[in-house]
């Protein structure tokens, strides 16, 4: 359900699946499959990543071969995505969008929320924090640290339980639910799951 380029009103569908546990990078050697020969180790560590982040992106917005209006009238197909005007002469609403297209979507757009995440996560100092960021950055847009500036001042200096109130809330002891927390409270779960990984990661550095 990806809410980029609408505020945080689009596509405003209740989300029934429990949160999955927060997903990190992983730091075991990848096991080689059968018959490989001389793959890169590091290669076949980064294709598995980024599949856990796309499995979890398609398990949170679906994939819809027909174009719909989504609750702010705006055209939507596949996995999340918002149609482009191009895209919605060729894909009017109730239109089958072949899958190799709607494939071709979704690589794109998951790169485009996994670099920013990148980008974020080494501001913030946490790459294990990359694939909650990309699931924020896949359903607002990379702009989302302009929707929730304090949440992300706090996330870069490590008061994650302030970051997580700005999150949750309209304002830190606000005690109003964020726009966000009223129309996907899962996607919200999510990333409040992760951060709290990220702060029980630090302090067992820290100890």
């Amino acid at each position: 359900m990806n809410l980029q380029n609408q505020g945080l009103l689009g596509q405003a569908q209740p989300l029934v699946q429990p949160p999955v546990q927060p997903m990190q990078a992983s730091v075991q050697s990848p096991v080689q499959a059968p018959g490989l020969l001389k793959q890169d180790p590091n290669e076949e560590m980064r294709q598995t990543f980024r599949k856990k982040i796309q499995d979890h992106l398609v398990l949170r917005e679906g994939n819809k071969e027909k174009s719909y209006l989504d609750s702010l009238g705006k055209l939507t197909a596949g996995i999340g995505h918002l149609l482009s005007p191009e895209e919605a002469k060729l894909y009017t609403e109730g239109t089958v969008v072949p899958e190799e297209t709607r494939n071709n979507w979704f690589e794109a757009d998951s790169a485009k929320a996994t670099k920013a995440a990148y980008d974020q996560a080494q501001e913030i100092q946490a790459l294990s924090l990359i694939p909650a960021l990309t699931s924020v950055n896949f359903q607002l847009g990379t702009a989302w640290t302009e929707k929730f500036p304090t949440a992300y001042e706090h996330l870069k200096n490590g008061n994650y339980e302030s970051a997580i109130q700005e999150i949750e809330n309209t304002s830190e002891g606000s005690g109003k639910l964020s726009d966000w927390n009223k129309q996907t409270p899962v996607r919200v779960k999510d990333f409040v799951a992760s951060i709290r990984e990220l702060a029980k990661l630090k302090q067992r550095v820290n100890q």
